[in-house]
């Protein structure tokens, strides 16, 4: 999960992230797969992607704004093969809306959860000149038509 300060942000925003992940098919590639757990050579993994949003209580109790990806935007499960061994996924909010109720702030806190179903361990790769870096993104409300 990661904080976001949207303080002068007009109107909403569009939350999101690139997920570069990997279907752990060996303990030694990539190199991050060292500590996952179950790896098969020619075993797929299943992988859930969701992202949430929740507008963070500058006074303790006060109920903010939340909002969830849905399957249109991302928040799905998918089978990375053994095959294809690496997949690039992208989920998103696309208008997130602050409430200005009293006790409500500016920051926004996006957590992304990745469950592995049945199947290999995933992980979320850093990047390298060959394979995509994972991002999150916040897009001003400004910039993208309503």
């Amino acid at each position: 999960s990661g904080t976001f300060d949207v303080t002068g942000t007009p109107g909403p925003v569009r939350v999101g992230g690139i997920f570069s992940m990997t279907n752990c098919i060996e303990k030694a590639y990539p190199d991050i797969c060292k500590n996952a757990g179950k790896t098969a050579i020619r075993g797929s993994a299943n992988v859930t992607t969701t992202l949430t949003l929740t507008q963070l209580a500058t006074t303790p109790g006060t109920t903010c704004a939340t909002a969830k990806a849905t399957a249109t935007t991302g928040a799905r499960s998918n089978r990375i093969t053994w095959q294809q061994h690496h997949a690039v996924e992208a989920v998103y909010v696309p208008v997130f809306d602050l409430v200005d109720t009293p006790g409500c702030g500016t920051q926004v806190q996006a957590a992304l959860t990745v469950k592995v179903g049945k199947g290999n361990a995933v992980v979320i790769e850093p990047g390298t000149k060959g394979k995509a870096r994972s991002v999150m993104y916040v897009i001003p409300g400004d910039v993208f038509p309503s």
